[in-house]
């Protein structure tokens, strides 16, 4: 079944564009498209004459013009939304992380069927990753930190198999992602987990695929070395990398790394609630899938430790922490174990654990419409403004730790309860935050329902193709029934 990962792309895509905003993108893809227009224009990869702050997109680089601080492949991958445009389509901003998404979907079933799932399962496990968590409303909001999910599920197919040119493959997807966001080095303590642990083991075929995945991954880190150099003169310097991190074990780094994790404001746990069953049944799943799980810890700790050090790690005012969306493709694995799982239980059973899955992908419906920049900007943060209890200065600025507390710890300040105000709004005729409609956050619903109908396609083509096929009539029959000689 071939189809299989074309088919939870599909689904992905049918899912998530719907409903996918039409207003004004955020800032940081404004800025985006602006370098990929000027790209597709012949002006090189220059910012516009004017962006939405220019203090904080526009540097001067050393050939006098102004460049963002984004690597090359953060811009150009907006390549499509501009296309679009110019055919004279809709303006899809989501496009390029929407696509990303439907990617992951693929990928996270080609690694599937390479560990012998089945084809319910596989396809129940992409489409619960992409839609049961940050992930939905993240991309559809434009974060492009879908790279690391993507960079993630590439080493787990790469892994899952036994041909050396996987890792090759799995090199050139690391090397794409660092071309994207260069937090994505990180991904370099998964490859290594998952290096070493392949069989078979031994120094020579260890050397053998890091060197593979070292050499697919060259290209992505030419092309940003050459375009750092290119702009600012040097390989490493980026605009704002000056900023001081909070020492380790200061109060400063231990709030960040517990808000990053538990706290109901950015808490990573409660904002892709199927994390919350991976724990619970982790020694089942690392019995079967100990290697991917155990490379995903190694990445997940190693950037939480390093990422609580910056003053970025809240990802302003967006839903959860959008630095960390990789680690919902752990949800893959326990999507696998709890279809086998239910497979022999009570139809009751069965039940309960659907309507599981279908709280979680509503509880994700709630930040695509309206924006939840927007509505903890006007339901939280501009209230404590008024009162005097906000003391980040200028306002526009990432949260300081002063009011980290306050945003991330109260529960009533949460994203989740602002949007869950706001969407009460909508269903009551009030007025929300952003230019939002009732009809907007409706558009959510085609996310259960391409999924409902992607598995239900996927369960009678599984059917279909493990039913024996029926006897031809007439003499290739007889001959074909007859005993061999």
């Amino acid at each position: 079944m071939r189809w299989l990962p074309a088919v939870a792309a599909l689904a992905v895509l049918v899912g998530t564009i719907p409903a996918a905003p039409r207003e004004a993108p955020f800032w940081d893809t404004v800025v985006k498209l602006q370098v990929a227009t000027n790209f597709a224009q012949g002006l090189g990869m220059i910012v516009g004459n004017k962006t939405p702050m220019d203090e904080l997109y526009a540097h001067v680089g050393r050939d006098g013009r102004r460049y963002s601080y984004y690597p090359p492949l953060a811009c150009l991958a907006w390549l499509p939304t501009y296309w679009l445009k110019r055919l004279g389509g809709p303006a899809m901003w989501a496009l390029p992380t929407l696509l990303a998404l439907a990617g992951l979907a693929a990928l996270l079933v080609a690694w599937a069927r390479r560990l012998g799932i089945g084809p319910v399962a596989a396809t129940a496990g992409a489409l619960a990753a992409c839609f049961a968590t940050t992930l939905w409303p993240s991309c559809t909001h434009e974060y492009d930190s879908i790279a690391e999910a993507l960079g993630l599920a590439t080493l787990f197919w790469a892994a899952a198999g036994t041909r050396r040119r996987d890792w090759f493959i799995a090199g050139l997807a690391l090397g794409a992602c660092f071309c994207t966001r260069q937090t994505a080095a990180m991904l370099a303590v998964p490859a290594l987990v998952l290096i070493a642990l392949q069989k078979p083991g031994g120094w020579h075929p260890i050397l053998q695929r890091v060197a593979l995945v070292v050499a697919g991954g060259l290209p992505g880190l030419a092309a940003t070395a050459a375009y750092n150099v290119y702009r600012w003169g040097s390989m490493f310097w980026l605009p704002g990398s000056e900023i001081p991190p909070a020492p380790f074990l200061s109060s400063t780094y231990l709030l960040g790394v517990a808000s990053l994790l538990v706290s109901p404001g950015k808490g990573l746990l409660w904002y892709s609630p199927p994390l919350i069953a991976v724990l619970a049944l982790l020694r089942p799943l690392a019995r079967e899938w100990r290697a991917p799980l155990l490379a995903l810890a190694a990445w997940l700790g190693a950037y939480i430790l390093l990422l609580a050090r910056t003053p970025h790690w809240p990802g302003e005012w967006c839903w959860g922490p959008r630095y960390l969306m990789g680690a919902c493709v752990a949800i893959a694995p326990l999507t696998w174990w709890i279809v086998r799982w239910a497979a022999d239980r009570a139809p009751k059973v069965r039940a309960a654990v659907a309507c599981a899955g279908l709280a979680c992908v509503l509880l994700q419906s709630l930040a695509i419409a309206p924006r939840p920049l927007f509505v903890v900007r006007d339901l939280v943060v501009r209230p404590m403004i008024a009162s005097g209890e906000y003391q980040t200065r200028p306002t526009w600025k990432q949260p300081a730790p002063a009011d980290w507390g306050r945003l991330y710890w109260v529960p009533g300040n949460s994203a989740i309860a602002a949007q869950a105000r706001a969407v009460g709004r909508m269903l009551t005729g009030g007025d929300v935050p952003g230019p939002a409609r009732l009809g907007d956050w409706a558009l959510t619903l085609f996310a259960p329902l391409a999924a409902a109908l992607a598995l239900i396609a996927v369960r009678r083509g599984a059917r279909l193709s493990s039913s024996p096929a029926p006897p031809s009539s007439g003499a290739g029959s007889a001959s074909a029934a007859a005993p061999a000689p």
